[in-house]
């Protein structure tokens, strides 16, 4: 059973709406329209946020991107100074429709980081993203320390970059990790979002209106 969308109108003419989109939403608890048309929510069982948000207005994905690497420097220049960090981008698709998916980490006060996972279906005069967001509670950074004191028992060689000492390649968020730290905010941003891909369906009429092209 899916989640409580339901289709308004009798498809002739109408504009797109909420309830042109859904997934299943089995075991999450529905927390109304904060805003009445524009996005609802639920909380996940792990309780996480998770929102469809229906945007009237063209996508603000640029339009020339050629390459997922093109993307991906979008996204890392709007980000910019804010300490955020682009952890995954790729296109996909989803209920039958290209799509964008992210998962981008930001800053925690005062520490810590959360983890917001967005798919992004783009049409040409509008879009519909599905945005959950995970924070990193409890203590934080114990994953961070574990995975950079294990490297540095296997001798893995670190090198000095702008003054401070890293590991060449170690990414801590990287999805081969999620298996060990579960529960970890970003291993639970790719659970809801590749459950939400996986179920999705777009309505037959929204998809045969004008698209966005999305590199391949």
């Amino acid at each position: 059973m899916f989640g409580l969308f339901r289709r308004g109108s009798d498809g002739n003419g109408a504009k797109p709406s909420l309830d042109d989109v859904r997934f299943d939403a089995r075991g999450y608890t529905p927390q109304g329209e904060p805003q009445p048309g524009k996005v609802r929510v639920w909380h996940t069982p792990e309780g996480d946020g998770l929102g469809v948000y229906y945007f009237p207005v063209s996508p603000d994905l640029p339009s020339t991107a050629s390459s997922v690497d093109d993307l991906a420097a979008f996204y890392v220049q709007l980000l910019g100074e804010s300490g955020g960090k682009l952890v995954d981008v790729n296109v996909t698709i989803a209920g039958g429709c290209p799509a964008v998916c992210t998962i981008l980490s930001v800053p925690q006060q005062p520490s810590g980081r959360t983890y917001v996972g967005s798919l992004t279906v783009p049409f040409r005069d509008f879009s519909f993203v599905i945005k959950c967001q995970c924070a990193e509670g409890g203590t934080t950074g114990l994953k961070e320390a574990l995975l950079f004191d294990r490297s540095q028992a296997a001798n893995v060689p670190m090198q000095i970059d702008v003054g401070q000492f890293h590991i060449p390649s170690w990414d801590p968020d990287a999805e081969k990790y999620d298996a060990e730290f579960p529960a970890h905010p970003v291993a639970r941003a790719r659970r809801v979002l590749a459950h939400v891909i996986g179920s999705l369906v777009v309505a037959a009429e929204v998809k045969k209106l004008p698209g966005f092209a999305l590199p391949q």
